[in-house]
């Protein structure tokens, strides 16, 4: 599952490298129909994301909601967000429902 903000993301990235948008459009496609959940943002876990961007050290960086987004949903669905970025764990990691890529298969225990 992810917020529709992953497909906006997705696509602006592709729009500013050689990769084709459509292409990229396709991948989504193909891998939604398997099993990707794009969801709109419901209002407990935009609350959420709010929360998180409040959170952290301005010195280290206050999460943006685009980033708060994620753990939030994960957080108002009770599953686990994985990411590959250390510092977005650091910076959600007291809100628990994170997991760091590398730690993927602790998720399935």
């Amino acid at each position: 599952m992810v917020p529709l903000l992953f497909l906006y993301g997705l696509l602006s990235i592709a729009a500013a490298s050689s990769f084709s948008i459509q292409s990229t459009y396709a991948l989504i496609k193909q891998y939604q129909s398997a099993n990707l959940s794009i969801v709109e943002l419901d209002q407990p876990t935009i609350l959420k994301a709010i929360e998180i961007c409040e959170q952290g050290h301005e010195k280290s960086g206050l999460p943006s909601f685009y980033d708060a987004s994620y753990p939030a949903l994960a957080i108002t669905n009770e599953c686990q967000f994985i990411t590959a970025d250390n510092r977005h764990v650091a910076k959600t990691k007291g809100f628990g429902y994170v997991t760091l890529l590398s730690d993927w298969e602790s998720v399935f225990k």
